[in-house]
């Protein structure tokens, strides 16, 4: 039985005979078989070796790749014990012997805050540098709330906010940077509808109390 290697036909040349099979019938790398039409045999040369192939090279580089990464074993799979009793088989994680689904919980987050960390466009990088100067911000905010700072600003709502404040019995200049972001934040939820104004009252009243 012939081994058809080429899938792909560039170049057909009649003759009458069978090639070999033992390499000599090769012209310029190109692997060749024979069609029967009859009592008619056409050798098949082929120029484009497809899947992806480009020349004989190429061909050549590709099995090379293959057997050294078939020689240097299967890739690990998962060993934790599936849900139909036998183990999952998933692709492992590198560095580990679970797939990402079973594989501990602070790895898997910390696979996830990679993930998060490669943002696709530019509105998600500036999302993404956003949230990391806020987080760096409330980080210091434990330190020293006094610290100049914020994470939000309500723009031409902000005179709004401040009535607000004051109708609910705060005065929002005795605010720290800390407690007036904090302030800030629980009035947008509150003016979303996300809490009630006595929610928002003590979420107020909890963060001046942290001032004292």
């Amino acid at each position: 039985m012939l081994l058809l290697e080429c899938l792909h036909v560039q170049h057909v040349r009649r003759c009458g005979a069978l090639p070999s099979g033992d390499g000599n019938d090769r012209l310029t790398g190109c692997c060749s078989w024979a069609i029967f039409f009859g009592s008619q045999a056409e050798a098949v040369m082929a120029g484009v070796f497809c899947p992806g192939f480009k020349s004989e090279e190429h061909r050549l580089a590709f099995y090379a790749a293959r057997d050294r990464y078939l020689s240097s074993g299967r890739a690990p799979r998962c060993s934790a014990k599936a849900k139909h009793g036998g183990p999952c088989g998933a692709l492992a994680l590198r560095g580990h012997e679970q797939c990402f689904h079973h594989v501990a919980t602070p790895v898997r987050r910390a696979q996830r805050l990679r993930r998060l960390a490669r943002p696709a466009t530019a509105a998600q990088a500036a999302r993404a540098q956003r949230r990391a100067a806020a987080a760096l911000q409330r980080i210091a905010w434990k330190a020293d709330r006094w610290q100049d700072g914020q994470t939000v600003t309500l723009g031409e709502r902000e005179p709004i906010f401040q009535a607000d404040m004051r109708a609910l019995g705060f005065s929002p200049s005795t605010f720290s940077p800390a407690t007036a972001d904090a302030a800030r934040w629980a009035w947008i939820g509150a003016d979303a509808g996300r809490m009630t104004r006595d929610d928002l009252r003590q979420r107020v009243r909890w963060n001046v109390a942290k001032d004292l």
